[in-house]
């Protein structure tokens, strides 16, 4: 890519973003963080939306996971305007689950968990996004289970088996 001046390319985007994803797996979030706003601004600047909306979600995440609840909510709400903006429904339940997430670990509003945990349920199964299917599943037994753990329970069963059948071992 670098060869070939290609990091601004479609496919260069998101290779960069695949190795944003390695150096978070690597614990080096900081440096994932300034690589995907760099991969944002170029996906803005090639009107790339999908790979702008993906990078300012992996963003949230990120912040999430680092305790930055102003950062995240920032990135949840850009991406949230270009998906609107742009008709980009396949990315919504990635959208709704980060979004629920943010509620669940950051905000504390249960009820907000729960209802975008709702949307992540209902929009990835109308896709047919299994995995995304799973996840939502799992977040809605980690909000039940605050209150009730049984009402949590057939969640956490149908994310396993989703995971399961998936192949997804982390998950399950």
């Amino acid at each position: 890519l670098s060869f070939r001046n290609a990091f601004h390319t479609p496919f260069g985007l998101k290779v960069r973003m695949r190795r944003a994803e390695a150096l978070e797996k690597d614990n080096q979030d900081e440096i994932a963080i300034e690589q995907l706003i760099a991969i944002a601004e170029d996906s803005e600047n090639a009107k790339e939306w999908e790979v702008f909306v993906k990078a300012h979600l992996f963003l949230a995440r990120l912040h999430e996971k680092m305790g930055g609840s102003t950062a995240c909510l920032r990135h949840l709400n850009i991406a949230a305007g270009k998906i609107d903006q742009h008709k980009l429904q396949e990315l919504y339940p990635q959208y709704a689950i980060r979004t629920a997430s943010y509620h669940r670990v950051i905000s504390n509003q249960l009820d907000s968990a729960f209802f975008y945990a709702q949307k992540v349920i209902k929009t990835a199964g109308k896709l047919n996004q299994v995995d995304h299917l799973g996840t939502g599943h799992m977040l809605m037994g980690l909000i039940l289970s605050k209150a009730d753990d049984k009402a949590a329970v057939p969640h956490y069963k149908k994310a396993s088996r989703i995971f399961k059948n998936l192949g997804n071992y982390t998950g399950y």
